[in-house]
């Protein structure tokens, strides 16, 4: 049931950003298109909210909602509004699909694995983001000798 909800604010907030273009580039009625946008957005808000009152986890819900909203927003852009939509963006807007349809997964997955315990999974958070933070302090400390390579590379043609 929580479901329902989650689809209409979708659908909601894929059309207010619509009408949203369409007041952009109307003249005379775009603060009517602008006020139904608005209309919309609260409308959505709302109906995502219900969505997370029936029981949705909000880490779910608003990927969701923002992914597909996203993904839906980009296709309408190119078949109704003309935008191009390159090889780079059909790429990202399929590596959003795929997030949106895996995300659902995570937690049936997830539950194979033995959880750390809280003061554990802190422990190996923070050794990870250490560990992390020391490579890229290692990385940064090395471009200033890649810099005039890759330089010297680009005035003879070597690098495009």
């Amino acid at each position: 049931m929580a479901w329902l909800p989650l689809i209409a604010a979708i659908v909601v907030e894929v059309a207010a950003s619509s009408v949203l273009k369409l007041a952009t580039s109307s003249g005379s009625s775009g603060p009517l298109y602008t006020a139904a946008a608005l209309g919309g957005v609260l409308g959505s808000y709302l109906l995502l909210a219900w969505a997370l009152r029936l029981g949705l986890d909000i880490s779910l819900a608003y990927a969701l909602w923002s992914g597909a909203g996203t993904a839906a927003i980009a296709v309408l852009g190119a078949v109704l509004f003309g935008e191009h939509l390159s090889a780079i963006k059909s790429l990202a807007l399929a590596l959003i699909i795929a997030g949106v349809v895996l995300l659902p997964l995570a937690d049936r997955t997830v539950t194979a694995v033995v959880r750390p315990t809280p003061a554990s999974a802190a422990s190996t958070q923070a050794q990870t983001l250490v560990g992390s933070l020391r490579d890229l302090g290692h990385a940064l400390a090395e471009l200033p000798a890649l810099a005039p390579a890759a330089a010297g590379q680009r005035r003879t043609g070597a690098l495009r």
